[in-house]
Order: C-alpha cells, then sequence, then structure tokens
C-alpha cells in the first residue's frame, strides 16, 4: 500500500468518524447542512430541499437586498390580505421583523426564542415551501435562487 492511499484511508476514516458524530449529535433534527463538506443530511424530502436551498445561499440571504425583498414582500402581502399559506408563513417568520409572540411556531419545522428564524432560515423555507421549483418562488425572491 502507498503512502498516499494510506493518507487517504486516514482522511476517510476521520471524516466519516466525524459525521457519524454529527449526525449522533443531532439526530434529534430533521436535518442539517454542513457547510465544510458541502453535505446535506434529512429525513424528509421538505427538509432535504431547506437544507439543500442553504448549501447554494452563499450570503446572498444575508444581503441587504434579499432583506428589503422579504420586507417588501411582507408589506404587499400584509396590504393585500393574502391568504395563502406561503404568504402567512412569510409574513409571520420568525426573526425577520414579526414579534416572536405573533408567530405561529408550529407551522415551522423549528420555532424558538432564542435565535432560529432570520433571512438565511426564510431564504431555506421559501425554496422549501415552493417545492424546489423556481416558477413556484414569489417573483420577487426570484433572483436570488
Amino acid at each position: 500500500m502507498t503512502k498516499l492511499r494510506k493518507i487517504s484511508l486516514i482522511g476517510i476514516s476521520i471524516i466519516t468518524l466525524f459525521l457519524g458524530s454529527v449526525v449522533y449529535s443531532y439526530s434529534g433534527l430533521s436535518g442539517f447542512y454542513i457547510p465544510v463538506l458541502d453535505i446535506v443530511v434529512c429525513k424528509d424530502a421538505y427538509t432535504c430541499l431547506h437544507e439543500t436551498a442553504h448549501g447554494f445561499d452563499n450570503g446572498r440571504s444575508e444581503t441587504r437586498e434579499f432583506a428589503n425583498a422579504v420586507q417588501l414582500f411582507r408589506i404587499v402581502a400584509d396590504t393585500n390580505n393574502s391568504v395563502d399559506e406561503m404568504s402567512y408563513r412569510i409574513r409571520k417568520f420568525p426573526g425577520i421583523g414579526s414579534d416572536f409572540e405573533q408567530t405561529t411556531c408550529r407551522i415551522f419545522i423549528k420555532c424558538e426564542p432564542e435565535g432560529w428564524g432570520g433571512y438565511s432560515e426564510a431564504y431555506a423555507e421559501i425554496f422549501a415551501m415552493a417545492g424546489g421549483i423556481t416558477d413556484a418562488i414569489p417573483e420577487v425572491f426570484r433572483p436570488f435562487y
């Protein structure tokens, strides 16, 4: 066995042990994204879409432009009294301007006052709610996907 092959096998073993410990540590979650390894771990299709969106976000969700798009969408949806599920969920999403007390947390995968939510989670949720279909994403958000 060559020295390079031994090093590769050791590296693969270390990564496997690391991933195993991560999966074990977070097994109570429906899924998560590991940025360093660009790996999605998920238990169902919706969560896979959500976590996949984290993978291709590349910081777009944390820009002023995305925040402005979210706020514009919320204002228009409130003004029009939009009642579809996606509009409702975006309007009430934790950490993007909604008071936690006004947020219906049961409709989200995870919702805690300690800080879950925010624009990066909204970005991933919008993609998952659209079923991964860009044309199903509200038009104001499409340039970010």
